[in-house]
């Protein structure tokens, strides 16, 4: 069997996400990953407020959000350990 070394980095985006100007205590989120070598293991998000990532699942749900501006930090992993560049889906 061949061995396949896998340096790729994986790829996350928001595919679905609050808008601007949506004045609700709820946000939703859609997440779409992908990894063309070893596959997605795993996606963490650290919720607005917080200090910690948290695992999440690719539909993420965050409730009891107060009036204003808010971010929600994410990243993945693959199988292989790699892990994909920070991002911020902000909105207000």
């Amino acid at each position: 069997a061949a061995i396949v070394l896998d340096r790729e980095v994986p790829i996350v985006q928001v595919s679905n996400g609050p808008r601007n100007l949506e004045n609700t205590a709820m946000a939703s989120f859609l997440f779409h990953a992908t990894d063309e070598v070893s596959g997605i293991d795993r996606l963490y998000c650290q919720n607005p407020g917080s200090s910690t990532f948290v695992e999440c699942n690719t539909e993420t749900e965050l409730q009891n959000l107060a009036e204003g501006s808010h971010g929600l930090s994410f990243y993945v992993t693959d199988k292989a350990g790699n892990r994909s560049a920070l991002a911020l889906y902000s909105w207000s």
